[in-house]
């Protein structure tokens, strides 16, 4: 709660009830649908860029009447001007996304334990499915009715931008203008399991990779597809295998409590995401990072020295760089397939030197 204050002061943002979550969300829409209203400068489909900007509109009227909130309202203006000069798909898409997370995190939203992709799929049968279709397509006889229509949640270039977060958001507070209301009948564990079921949609097989990192239930919650297809590849994933470990962690959700390694990675995206409204929680952030990562300082690698070197006052890269670092701590060791057969070797040896003494006869 403190670090909620501390967040809507920064932001100049009086009171940290609902409303800046509302904003967020509505922020992360723009992030996810953007690239498929406008390319390269070009408006490729108008209902949806008329709805980016009916949303910013509505993001700036709600910051306009609660009055004293300057600074994220200037924001939002910026990110309204970059939209309607139809602006690249990438810096609209980090912009928003930057200060959504940014808002979000500072709301302390946190994924429940235990969510379920098999009560996701039968809530989704059951509340979503008539206009979405169960495959998501949309392409349902009330879909077509509708105008806007519901979202092709496998489109491939929406999916990219879409997490199990951001879908949750849309479940919980709708979409502005369109026949997406908000779902109060659902209750919050609800919601994470029909986001998380979405994100599983197209997808085969459920064995999570071998040699891929520990990602716990609350990254990927906030991991869109391409975030985490680059953090795979990043890892050292095959390019032509990348798609089967993405399927392995949409498919096959963690249990349990999260790795020190997750936890400070957790914490490491906060003092990212924090850095550019509020040093002092951002500083907080890395204490964190540094608690949670105590026992790994004793781990073999680059990794001692990477949490060694971080300080309070790391720059965004530097942080990124120890993210990584910890990405890559948190992978199955992969031992040499002729090291694990190590307890052959002395047989071997034994049956070597009683050929050589059977041929000297």
């Amino acid at each position: 709660m403190k670090r909620a204050l501390a967040l809507a002061l920064a932001l100049g943002v009086r009171d940290a009830a609902a409303e800046p979550r509302q904003v967020a969300h509505w922020l992360r829409y723009v992030a996810v649908d953007y690239p498929g209203a406008v390319r390269q400068g070009q408006v490729i489909q108008q209902e949806e860029f008329d709805e980016q900007l009916a949303l910013l509109d509505r993001s700036l009227q709600e910051l306009r009447a609660a009055g004293d909130r300057e600074v994220l309202y200037k924001r939002v203006q910026e990110l309204r001007a970059l939209v309607e000069a139809r602006g690249p798909e990438a810096e609209v898409g980090a912009r928003a996304r930057g200060l959504a997370d940014a808002l979000l995190l500072g709301e302390g939203l946190v994924v429940p334990a235990g969510v379920s992709l098999e009560r996701g799929k039968a809530i989704f049968a059951r509340a979503c499915a008539s206009c979405h279709g169960e495959d998501g397509s949309g392409d349902t006889a009330l879909g077509r009715t509708l105008r806007p229509r519901p979202a092709d949640l496998q489109d491939p270039v929406l999916a990219e931008q879409r997490s199990p977060l951001g879908v949750a958001l849309a479940v919980e507070w709708g979409i502005p203008g369109t026949a997406m209301v908000p779902r109060s009948d659902l209750s919050p564990g609800e919601r994470w399991d029909v986001a998380f079921h979405v994100l599983s949609l197209g997808r085969e097989g459920a064995k999570r990779p071998a040699g891929g990192p520990d990602l716990s239930l609350q990254e990927l919650a906030w991991m869109s597809n391409q975030e985490l297809r680059g953090l795979v590849l990043a890892v050292g994933a095959p390019r032509a295998e990348a798609e089967r470990w993405m399927d392995g962690y949409r498919l096959a959700l963690p249990g349990g409590a999260a790795s020190a390694a997750s936890q400070g990675r957790w914490a490491l995206r906060e003092a990212r995401l924090l850095a550019p409204w509020d040093r002092a929680a951002s500083a907080a952030a890395v204490g964190r990072a540094l608690t949670a990562t105590a026992s790994l300082r004793r781990e073999g690698g680059a990794l001692p020295g990477a949490l060694a070197a971080l300080t309070p006052q790391a720059s965004a890269e530097q942080l990124a760089e120890v993210e990584l670092a910890l990405l890559r701590a948190s992978q199955p060791r992969q031992a040499h397939p002729d090291l694990e057969r190590w307890w052959l070797l002395p047989p071997a040896l034994l049956m070597l030197l009683w050929l050589l003494r059977w041929w000297r006869r």
